[in-house]
């Protein structure tokens, strides 16, 4: 066969030349050497065709290039494949699926299978919602398993549902999978809707409800017609019970109505009455037919609810049972997720979280899905949960950082208060706020929030304090005796510890003596009046809390001055008991424990004597106090002993820890010292040798008893 060449005939002067011709001069140049045509083809290609011009005259005749050649297709063998053998699976390809990535073309031969084999080796694992898709999915699916002699493959189908209610005899196999299964709404597609209507066979969402149904009054104004036939009113009863309808309590459904909780369809009910038109008798002779389509239509409706009561059971069932696999599937992917965030370290930032309110880890979008947890899936999500992680822990460090701050400032309080308490009373001790000024404990707040024990940092904090609580003390000393010496020019430092140099504080009116003066509350509690040092204390991260234990301000004895009066008081009181003033301390006063009476008082009172303690002596207003003789305390022993009994009741003992132990300066209530002495020293009989007052707990009036006077009829 002869092809016609323009170009060709141009050059060789004939004007047709065989394929046969072309094609042995195409095989001749593909064996030429580097003039061949081949190679002046494919450059004249790459030229764009220039070469035309070029070279006019080609030795071979074949002159025109700038028609491009075909490529000759090459034939496969068996060395031209990798695995020296033709993959045949690639011919056998339609040609539509050339193109199409993945599996092509698995399905295509299932309609071709035979309904026996459909039978009995797939449908019979499937449930009816899988054969209903499956039908959907091509016009001869839709034609095998929608025919009548399917039935057997639904009635499968159905009985690999547990507890499914047999099928009713108002609806056919794919309209009960429908209503059972397929959940979107009948009227407006809307995906979802778990409404379901039994009794009138039917799925509706929330918003088509109100507009699809219509309680009985509504029903009359939409269709009038209805109201002005004379068979209404007179069979009222028997439309409301035997009209298939949305019985909202029946249902458990919320009834979009106010006071009704029964609606119609109005198809139904219009159906309803063409029925009822045709069966009404017009004469005596047709009611017994009449009564039998009545009595028909009420066994139905029976029937439709009763069956409409299994399938609710059977749904909520379902519904439950579906929940609870979803709630185990959710869990073991939580679980799953996990274990492998603990291998990388977030196993204490999960637990704080699972704490919260509504946690947030737990309701994280790649955490809550009722999936398994693969390989695959976890590398999809690692990435994000680390990085939600890692927000997360910022955000609980920065909520958590101010309780861990408080609790670390009262842990520094208690230290201070521990050794506070554990050295001599008489030797000054700085208040918490010193110790904060110094700027000691300032590397406590930067501490990692996740260390839980700073008791190593703490012991370093106290040995930093060592020297410079020495130098603190020699200069309170200096204030307290500056303080001494306002009200006694010619006082000595040695004056500071006598019982005579009594001290009071004019922002609380108390008294006390030197070693209360460095502990008094008004001293180093309540708040600062140096406000640079309070934004210091912020600064470095410690909280302020009122009333808080770690709420302290450096030591400030301006409220302290000295008092003359009581000073004069307890000299006075001295004299009496026989002891010289300038000589005598505050503590050997407390051993000795003298026991006053008051004369003036027991002159008003002809009929009975007055004694009181020592302490309320020198706040009593009464000048003439003399001391008790050993034989008139050992006279009045027994009422002397029982007044002293009812101690229990003095101002001090609800004051917190207002005692001493002497021996060891431990901390305690009265109760709780003499159990102490007795276990710890082995002191059976407690006395004032044994303790004393804990400084800076009680003024002078809160450690008198309750019952200040003792009174004794002659």
């Amino acid at each position: 066969m002869a092809s016609t060449q323009p170009g060709l005939n141009e050059l060789t002067g004939s004007s047709t030349i065989p394929s046969d011709d072309i094609r042995s001069m195409h095989h001749t140049n593909e064996t030429e050497g580097p003039g061949s045509l081949k190679r002046k083809t494919r450059q004249t290609r790459k030229r764009g065709g220039r070469d035309k011009d070029t070279h006019p005259d080609l030795d071979d005749g074949v002159g025109d290039t700038s028609r491009p050649r075909k490529r000759r297709k090459q034939v496969i063998t068996e060395s031209s494949t990798r695995t020296g053998q033709y993959d045949e699976r690639q011919s056998n390809i339609a040609k539509e699926y050339k193109g199409v990535r993945g599996k092509r073309g698995l399905l295509e031969k299932v309609k071709d299978l035979p309904l026996e084999l459909l039978l009995i080796e797939i449908c019979q694992y499937l449930e009816p919602l899988d054969i209903l898709r499956l039908a959907r999915t091509s016009k001869n699916l839709r034609g095998i398993l929608m025919s009548r002699s399917s039935k057997d493959i639904w009635e499968t189908a159905r009985a690999n549902v547990d507890g499914l209610p047999p099928l009713p005899p108002d609806l056919n196999e794919p309209q009960y999978a429908h209503l059972l299964f397929d959940s979107y709404c009948h009227k407006c597609m809307q995906n979802r809707c778990e409404i379901i209507i039994w009794q009138c066979r039917m799925r509706c969402c929330k918003k088509c409800l109100s507009t699809t149904f219509y309680p009985f009054p509504y029903l009359v104004r939409k269709f009038p017609e209805l109201a002005r036939r004379e068979s209404f009113g007179q069979l009222f009863d028997i439309i409301c019970w035997s009209i298939p309808h949305l019985d909202c309590d029946f249902e458990n459904i919320k009834s979009p109505w106010r006071h009704h909780d029964k609606a119609y369809l109005p198809d139904l009910v219009d159906v309803f009455f063409r029925e009822l038109e045709e069966h009404i008798p017009d004469d005596e002779a047709n009611i017994p037919a009449f009564q039998d389509w009545v009595v028909d239509k009420l066994n139905q409706r029976t029937a439709v609810v009763a069956h409409a009561e299994a399938c609710i059971s059977w749904y909520q069932c379902r519904t439950v049972q579906r929940l609870e696999e979803i709630y185990t599937i959710k869990m073991r992917r939580k679980e799953a997720i996990i274990e492998k965030l603990k291998a990388l370290g977030w196993e204490e930032t999960i637990s704080r979280l699972a704490k919260k309110w509504r946690d947030p880890f737990s309701r994280h979008k790649s955490v809550n899905q009722p999936r398994d947890l693969t390989e695959r899936s976890w590398n999809n999500i690692q990435g994000g949960l680390v990085e939600f992680l890692t927000e997360q822990k910022i955000l609980l460090d920065s909520e958590r950082r101010p309780e861990i701050l408080r609790k670390r400032t009262l842990r520094i309080s208690e230290a201070c208060k521990d050794q506070r308490e554990g050295t001599d009373p008489v030797v000054p001790f700085p208040s918490l706020g010193d110790a904060f000024s110094w700027g000691v404990f300032d590397g406590i707040p930067l501490i990692p929030i996740e260390q839980t024990s700073i008791e190593a940092e703490l012991l370093e904090c106290f040995q930093k304090l060592e020297p410079l609580i020495s130098d603190w003390r020699s200069q309170a000393d200096q204030k307290a005796f500056e303080i001494l010496r306002t009200g006694i020019p010619t006082a000595v430092v040695p004056d500071l510890a006598l019982a005579k140099t009594v001290f009071k504080c004019t922002s609380c009116n108390g008294q006390f003596w030197y070693a209360d003066v460095f502990a008094h509350r008004c001293t180093i509690a309540g708040p600062s009046d140096d406000q640079a040092f309070l934004q210091r204390y912020l600064d470095r991260g410690f909280v302020i809390k009122p009333y808080d234990q770690g709420y302290s301000k450096p030591w400030d004895p301006t409220c302290i001055q000295y008092c003359p009066e009581t000073s004069s008081k307890v000299t006075a009181l001295m004299r009496s008991c026989g002891l010289d003033p300038e000589q005598t301390t505050v503590d050997e006063l407390h051993v000795l424990d003298p026991l006053m009476e008051c004369l003036t008082c027991s002159e008003s009172n002809l009929s009975s004597r007055v004694f009181m303690q020592w302490e309320l002596a020198a706040l009593h207003s009464c000048d003439d106090i003399v001391r008790l003789s050993d034989e008139e305390i050992e006279y009045f022993r027994t009422d002397i002993e029982h007044w002293k009994n009812e101690a229990i009741n003095m101002p001090a003992s609800q004051i917190k820890l207002p005692f001493r132990c002497k021996i060891c300066h431990v901390v305690a209530g009265k109760r709780m010292l003499a159990v102490h002495l007795k276990e710890k020293h082995n002191v059976t009989q407690m006395t004032n040798e044994h303790w004393y007052w804990n400084p800076g707990k009680t003024t002078l009036r809160q450690r008198v008893y309750y019952g200040t006077i003792l009174k004794i009829e002659q």
